[in-house]
């Protein structure tokens, strides 16, 4: 930051994770992490600009760094914490940590579950808006926003070698990690991290019953209570003659703007700004998931009957063992060419994996992008409401251990709400309930597991102390030895792996339930950009 005098206005250069140094700069500040202007020093890049990250309690002489907080959340499930466990675990107290809190409340947020303190790793990271312009970003060397593709933070790409990216951990992006002590974190936490935030901003919509005069739960609704006009810059509305909201600061706005993690201490046209980027982002990658549903290949007569067959596809999956076939195998159980398959499965790229292996064998797996809403499995209570994009089911249920079946409070049946909305939109309605939630069991029993290397596949992992797990993807993905050839690591429980299973308390199941959960899990290749020598560009046993 930039600033005049000493203490928290100084100028403090970045160092190692987050930032550190003690530098200081004479010019005159213009607003946190904004480039001085004629006269001042001008920063070389985003990482040099950042706020002193230690903060002493000077009751009682504590000093408490940012950093560390920053690294416990990272391990910890959910990236959140009682606040108490974060004061064991580095020394301190509690003023200390309000501090800290309060000071860096766009890294870290407080809230309250019963009479416990609750610290959640929640940045404020927002996505580059001029970067996906063809004139791209015009200030890359001061933008504190991430330059990656919109739709794969929302999961919605279809493309794996998109050209804006998707990759967490680039150059620039790394500068911006670095400003939110996030420097040397690992890309796949930072996934966990981000894809919890960008969920999160999903909720966030213009009531429509309020816009036409009707909304019959106006005190407890989820949605914006705002003049739809307003947020469609496209639209014009004649605010002298519209009864509707106009403010986007109104109490009720404002509490579900919080939620969402949306600033309200900026102007009403920043936050009004942010309010229409975010909606315009959501309702472009709703449009773009409504579309691919709503394409018909060239060998369906309507979309009805394309549905039904993309419904019996999903059926057959949920009836093989690994949930998982060959393309060939498919295509004769389904009764579609195997050209046409590959279309349609391509186009229902939320639902399945395609997987090409070196001899050109082609494999497809079914992995609906489901997962288990962590605000409902701690507390039975979802903040996010009927907006809420997870689906609601008791954790111990799906291990088999619930001990009160008929007086648990937690919903045991898929065919509750919002769980009916989430298995039509992923096509498993109209299928046994039996099969679906012998799937989810597999697939959701445990609340964290550890992720697979990929760089280790790739031939190379530079990271000293990696926390992903070094196993042949292969082997994770099909479930059955490799070839003689295969060197790499089959063996989930070495010297390697062990620790990272019993971090996640996996280490008791046998091999057989271990290797079915984390293959249940298994994700997309991430595209990588292609260095000299090192990596392909595509995945390659």
């Amino acid at each position: 930051m930039y600033g005049r005098g000493r203490g928290q206005n100084s100028f403090t250069s970045v160092r190692g994770r987050g930032g550190g140094g003690r530098g200081r700069s004479r010019g005159r500040g213009h607003g946190h992490g904004q480039p001085p202007q004629h006269g001042g020093r001008r920063c070389q890049s985003l990482a040099d600009v950042s706020e002193p990250r230690r903060t002493r309690d000077s009751s009682t002489n504590t000093f408490l760094d940012v950093a560390d907080i920053v690294k416990i959340l990272c391990e910890t499930p959910q990236h959140l914490a009682p606040a108490e466990d974060i004061i064991d675990k580095l020394k301190s107290n509690m003023r200390a940590l309000d501090c800290v809190s309060d000071k860096f409340s766009h890294i870290l947020h407080t809230s309250s579950s019963g009479n416990k303190s609750i610290i959640e790793l929640k940045p404020q990271v927002k996505l580059c808006q001029e970067y996906i312009k063809s004139s791209g970003c015009t200030s890359p060397t001061h933008c504190k926003k991430l330059h990656i593709c919109h739709e794969f933070t929302y999961e919605s790409c279809p493309d794996y070698d998109c050209d804006y990216g998707h990759r967490w951990s680039t150059t620039h992006n790394h500068d911006v990690w670095t400003y939110f002590f996030l420097g040397d974190v690992d890309e796949l936490v930072l996934q966990s991290i981000m894809k919890k935030h960008f969920k999160r901003l999903t909720g966030i919509a213009v009531c429509k019953p309020y816009n036409e005069h009707c909304c019959p739960n106006v005190l407890e609704c989820k949605n914006l209570h705002i003049c739809q006009k307003l947020i469609d810059e496209s639209s014009e509305c004649d605010t002298t003659m519209c009864l509707l909201n106009h403010d986007i600061l109104t109490r009720h706005c404002a509490k579900l703007l919080i939620k969402a993690g949306i600033s309200i201490h900026d102007s009403r046209r920043d936050v009004l700004s942010n309010v229409r980027n975010t909606v315009s982002q959501v309702r472009g990658v709703h449009a773009r998931h409504e579309k691919a549903k709503a394409e018909l290949v060239d060998c369906f007569e309507d979309l009805c009957e394309q549905e039904e067959k993309v419904r019996e596809i999903v059926s057959c999956f949920l009836t093989l063992p690994n949930f998982y076939c060959h393309i060939e195998y498919l295509s004769e159980k389904v009764h579609v060419a195997i050209d046409r398959l590959k279309k349609l499965v391509n186009q229902y790229y939320f639902l399945f994996i395609i997987y090409v292996r070196s001899n050109n064998e082609c494999l497809v797996k079914l992995q609906p992008r489901l997962a288990l809403c962590h605000f409902y499995s701690a507390s039975q209570e979802c903040r996010n409401g009927e907006s809420c994009g997870y689906l609601h089911l008791c954790t111990d249920f799906l291990r088999g251990v619930c001990e009160d079946n008929d007086d648990c409070n937690a919903i045991h049946s898929l065919t509750d709400h919002p769980n009916d909305i989430h298995l039509k939109k992923h096509f498993l309605d109209g299928i046994p309930l039996g099969l679906v939630l012998s799937y989810m069991k597999v697939r959701f029993c445990y609340n964290s597991a550890p992720f697979v290397c990929f760089p280790y596949n790739e031939g190379k992992c530079m990271i000293k102390g990696c926390k992903n797990l070094h196993v042949c993807y292969d082997y994770l993905f099909t479930q059955r030895p490799c070839s003689d050839r295969c060197s790499k690591n089959h063996n989930f429980y070495s010297d390697k792996n062990l620790p990272l299973l019993v971090q996640d308390g996996l280490d008791d199941l046998p091999p057989h339930k271990l290797l079915s959960l984390l293959s249940a899990r298994v994700s997309h290749w991430p595209k990588r950009t292609k260095p000299k020598g090192v990596f392909t560009t595509h995945r390659r046993c």
